[in-house]
């Protein structure tokens, strides 16, 4: 391993690391947020508008976009309903852990799907995907969410990382 690494790309040095941490203690430390997802009827689903994803849709995210609300309609019957926002994370618990990384935004998140807000202030060495691949290989249960465990990286290998990771998807 490492025959085919450019030398420059070997680290000699050592490098400080972030401790993992549970989305309890993310959460209480504010580096998390929860937000839940909207209870929708199916009289309320369509073809166009917003695009709506529910915890069925986790399990084959190529089929994301498929069922959508009209915008209009979603916001006069649910006004303190939230959007997403790139980078959250959705998921869910049951009947097995899944989670998918919102890249544009504005998406509805339908209930019991939920979502996991970074704070872009403080993210506490949390990286999207990486959150996602966690919660992939998380035990599920009612309310393990919690005690998901959650790698974190030093805030100076954020960026390079999530660039690394979004490469790494857009070839798959």
């Amino acid at each position: 391993l490492g025959v085919d690494v450019p030398a420059h790309a070997l680290l000699t040095e050592s490098v400080p690391t972030v401790p993992a941490a549970t989305v309890g203690t993310l959460l209480a430390e504010r580096h998390l947020r929860v937000l839940p997802g909207t209870r929708l009827s199916p009289h309320e689903l369509g073809d166009t508008g917003l695009v709506v994803v529910g915890a069925d849709d986790l399990e084959n995210t190529a089929a994301i976009g498929a069922t959508r609300i009209d915008a209009f309609a979603f916001a006069e019957a649910h006004p303190s309903a939230q959007l997403t926002a790139p980078g959250d994370v959705v998921f869910r618990t049951a009947p097995t852990p899944r989670a998918w990384v919102e890249a544009d935004g504005s998406t509805v998140v339908a209930y019991p799907a939920r979502v996991l807000r970074i704070d872009s202030d403080d993210p506490g060495g949390l990286v999207p995907a990486l959150v996602a691949a966690d919660i992939e290989r998380s035990a599920g249960g009612a309310g393990s969410w919690r005690r998901w465990v959650l790698r974190r990286v030093p805030p100076h290998a954020r960026a390079p990382l999530g660039t690394a990771l979004a490469d790494i998807a857009a070839q798959r």
